[in-house]
């Protein structure tokens, strides 16, 4: 499906991606596992279409990303970013802020309202009227990131990106996050990579592990081998780190 070749990409003096090549096939969930600064956020944006690589390439169902048209990408590609906050205006309620994408892409129609219903059922949200009036200070953690999850789905797209998703939220919230993006996936049959800095979640999540290091994927494979029987000294520090946890 996504098949990112050879991209690199620095911020002023600062190399942050290196050489990279990874392919996301149809309907894989792929963990994308490195610390804080390894690069793995940048790699996710560069593959959604948000930034630029300085070189290399990001290949989309065949097609170079830069050569699709905009809108037609970014209806195929949705993205829950680390922090609802910043990803809903406080001046949408919640209504709004899942009919955006719908507007923006002139598909705000008399099935609009059927659309955002069932989008809220499938993330297990009440549609009913006072519940969509609701503003993003009124709803808790676990809701506002459930909505978030909903607006990225609105427009049914083909490949879900998950920055961090559960990083803001509480132990408990994490785990019922999670299971629902599982669910989400395996209902929908969509490709998801997973942006995360913990492996052990990593292996519970994801059909396959890549593990960014300086820029640098140093392991990529199935995630059971992964765990199993990790290559690299920086796979086996992050396993370490978990078990020791």
């Amino acid at each position: 499906m996504v098949c990112v070749e050879n991209i690199s990409k620095s911020y002023g003096d600062i190399e942050v991606l290196k050489n990279i090549s990874i392919t996301l096939d149809e309907g894989e969930i792929l963990a994308l596992v490195g610390e804080t600064g390894s690069g793995k956020t940048t790699l996710a944006y560069l593959t959604a279409g948000t930034i630029k690589p300085d070189s290399g390439k990001i290949i989309f169902r065949g097609q170079e990303v830069g050569t699709i048209e905009k809108k037609e990408f970014f209806r195929k590609v949705g993205i829950i970013y680390q922090s609802p906050k910043d990803s809903i205006s406080h001046r949408f309620n919640v209504f709004d802020a899942i009919a955006e994408p719908l507007r923006i892409h002139a598909l705000f129609d008399d099935n609009a309202l059927k659309r955002i219903k069932d989008v809220l059922n499938e993330v297990q949200l009440p549609d009913e009227d006072y519940f969509m009036q609701k503003y993003p200070h009124e709803l808790s953690g676990g809701e506002l990131q459930r909505v978030a999850i909903a607006r990225a789905l609105i427009l049914e797209p083909d490949l879900l990106i998950a920055d961090e998703s559960t990083s803001f939220l509480d132990p408990s919230v994490q785990a019922k996050i999670l299971r629902l993006l599982l669910d989400l996936q395996n209902n929908r049959g969509i490709s998801m990579l997973f942006v995360m800095h913990d492996i052990g979640v990593a292996r519970k999540v994801s059909d396959r592990i890549a593990v960014l290091h300086d820029g640098r994927i140093v392991e990529n494979g199935p995630a059971h081998r992964v765990i199993s029987n990790p290559q690299h000294p920086y796979t086996k520090l992050l396993i370490d780190t978990v078990k020791g946890s």
